[in-house]
């Protein structure tokens, strides 16, 4: 084996491991944890037809994602590590198709620089720690793509593999992903077939413009992706009708005769871009164009010149994933919901057409070429400002570490060094005989190096620090542990705000109730509650007694905010969350006496050592570098969107 492909290798693995380091590390909130909660009810009731959340029935995301997490859980045991495998998995499926993506549409040097591109998107890597949908469908949008390509010129079978991903993909997150694919294609045959190596497209259409898309559709094997993609999405609406269609007294968003199906077909995708849906939001059309700039990191700003000069023809870029891509960001910029992670599942084509325009740029004679690298302005003012996004990358890792560093802490200083280091060797040169394999430029190939190491450093350091200490006030995920080690056996009832990292987490049954169920339900005997002080507060008001038993610190670690990292700031981001016992007094009774849920002083935590999958806790109190003080928190905003608070058995809505 030669020295360069060697190297390749190497950045594979370094790319592969920080990506996956995270995959034991707990499980975030609200929607992942949510998600989790739901297959982990979904393998205890042994049903795999009906989604339940907080005990209710659940209309909102389809089921495949949930049927991976379930089967993982049967295999592995209900923890974080069997939740994350499945969509690592698929993420890697993702990586796997745009290599070959590029090999058999372009060449191996496309097709390698588009996998390290892939392995070292920032929110690529967030997904992978905070898992949703998103990985799921990283794999399986690249997938169809790829095959349905294939299928313009070769066996009939490549359309019944597409159709298959295609499936999957819907059964994930809804019909809208086909709606994506269709606009990648017709883009791609109504601007013909340009690309360079276009003579081993022998089966793509003859022409361009409409006449281009009418002889593509014309083609019979295009007539039955609709009819497999309907017999593979056969079980999602099958599981659909039997818990809502086939029971319309059931209570969803607040009203009866709800079809499961005509949500699935319209609601939950039509509905919510029209904002015409059960589930309404606002939208930005300028959100994901901001977005995409720290998002797809550190290769934005590259992505944003390749689309223009495409634009410009001045490039001629693959036009398949470009329809791809720019149909996904068009279509989330129009929807009126919009979250950041909806792009992901375009970064397989973004990838692939950085990689091209890095490859091709300078090809002598090329549409577009900007020709000499080292003296042409254009990329001395891309250099410049590459070299300005790896510094910030680097020292983006060591900030945080300074401000959050603890005592025994300072292996991470250790790795920010080494890959300022890996990136120094890069910059001067000493790993230049390992580039060749890369064909590029001798400048060009140090910076794409140089940046893949620093984004590798930046990754690693959050997922193998700045996120388990993050997810230490968590505040759920502690009271799991606190429970799970001191009250093993009893049943916990979780009132608003909810937390559904403790559903997930804890051992024993869990409960979700209102005041009224629960006041009736303490009158015949104590319960254990988890909620915030004000909620307490409130059942005191009603004549309950409570008697606190443990206090937790909390803050929502999915809504980071700059001024939480700060020692001297930090108090003022945090909430309170406490476990309590509940006693209700008799309707003859009197008010019962009970202890005061917002003193004036106390300490957070007892002293606990610190693990993530058996949960023993550690000080939070001490935690990164400063005591924290009391909190006296204000109203808590309930974390899951869409949802109508104090109804039971209304669906939980979360994106």
């Amino acid at each position: 084996m030669d020295r360069p492909f060697t190297i390749f290798r190497f950045c594979l693995f370094l790319g592969v491991l920080v990506n996956v380091c995270a995959i034991g590390s707990t499980i975030m909130e609200p929607d992942g944890a949510l998600y989790a909660s739901i297959a982990k009810t979904m393998v205890l009731r042994n049903d795999w037809v009906n989604l339940y959340a907080e005990g209710a029935d659940w209309l909102d995301k389809p089921h495949f994602p949930f049927w991976a997490a379930a089967a993982s859980f049967t295999v592995f045991g209900i923890n974080s590590f069997a939740y994350k495998l499945p969509a690592l998995i698929f993420w890697a499926i993702g990586g796997w198709y745009v290599w070959r993506y590029g090999n058999r549409f372009h060449n191996s040097t496309i097709a390698k620089l588009a996998l390290l591109i892939y392995l070292s998107a920032l929110h690529l890597l967030i997904s992978n720690n905070d898992v949703r949908a998103e990985p799921y469908l990283t794999g399986m949008l690249i997938g169809c793509v790829y095959h349905f390509r294939r299928a313009m010129k070769d066996a009939w079978w490549q359309v019944v593999v597409g159709a298959f991903w295609l499936a999957l993909a819907i059964m994930t997150k809804g019909i809208f992903i086909a709606v994506l694919a269709g606009l990648g294609f017709f883009v791609f045959w109504f601007m013909g077939s340009d690309q360079p190596n276009a003579s081993r497209l022998r089966g793509a259409a003859a022409g361009r413009g409409w006449w281009g898309i009418i002889q593509q559709i014309r083609r019979r094997r295009w007539w039955a992706v609709p009819v497999l993609t309907a017999i593979f999405i056969f079980p999602e609406i099958w599981c659909l009708w039997k818990q809502f269609d086939a029971h319309p007294e059931k209570i969803i968003f607040g009203r009866s005769d709800v079809s499961g199906i005509r949500f699935f077909f319209w609601d939950s995708q039509f509905g919510r871009f029209m904002n015409n849906g059960p589930i309404k939001g606002k939208g930005d059309p300028f959100f994901f164009a901001h977005t995409l700039l720290w998002a797809f990191l550190p290769w934005s700003i590259w992505l944003y010149v390749a689309i223009g000069q495409w634009f410009g023809r001045r490039r001629r870029l693959d036009t398949l994933c470009m329809g791809v891509g720019l149909a996904g960001f068009v279509l989330f910029s129009a929807s009126k919901f919009q979250l950041p992670h909806y792009m992901n599942i375009v970064f397989p084509f973004f990838a692939l057409l950085v990689a091209q325009w890095l490859a091709e740029a300078m090809q002598p004679g090329a549409a577009g070429s900007i020709g000499n690298w080292g003296s042409n302005r254009l990329w001395a003012i891309l250099r410049r400002l590459q070299v300005v996004v790896i510094v910030v990358m680097l020292l983006a890792a060591a900030v945080l570490w300074s401000l959050m560093h603890a005592d025994g802490n300072w292996w991470v200083i250790g790795w920010i060094l080494l890959g300022a280091w890996l990136v120094w060797l890069c910059f001067y040169g000493y790993l230049d005989n390992s580039l060749t394999d890369l064909a590029l430029p001798r400048n060009l190939g140090r910076l794409v190096l140089g940046t893949y190491m620093a984004a590798i450093t930046l990754y690693g350091f959050l997922n193998m620090y700045f996120y388990p200490v993050l997810l230490r006030y968590q505040s759920g995920t502690q009271a799991a542990a606190w429970l799970n080690q001191n009250l093993p056996d009893e049943t916990i009832h979780i009132l608003d705000p909810v937390s559904y990292s403790l559903d997930f987490y804890h051992k024993a049954p869990v409960e979700y109730d209102d005041f009224d169920s629960l006041i009736v339900k303490a009158r015949l005997n104590p319960m254990l509650v988890y909620s915030s002080p004000e909620t307490f507060d409130s059942l005191q008001d009603r004549r309950c007694r409570v008697q606190v038993v443990q206090r937790f610190a909390h803050f929502h670690v999915s809504r980071l905010q700059i001024g939480f990292l700060l020692p001297s700031k930090r108090p003022k981001y945090l909430q309170e969350r406490m476990v309590a016992w509940v006693t209700a007094p008799s309707l003859l009774q009197g008010p019962v006496a009970g202890s005061p849920c917002s003193p004036a002083g106390y300490p957070l935590f007892p002293p606990f050592k610190f693990g993530i999958d058996d949960f023993p806790l550690a000080d939070l109190g001490m935690f990164m570098g400063s005591p924290l003080p009391l909190v006296k928190t204000g109203n808590d905003v309930r974390m899951r969107r869409g949802h109508i608070a104090g109804l039971r058995g209304i669906s939980t809505q979360v994106e």
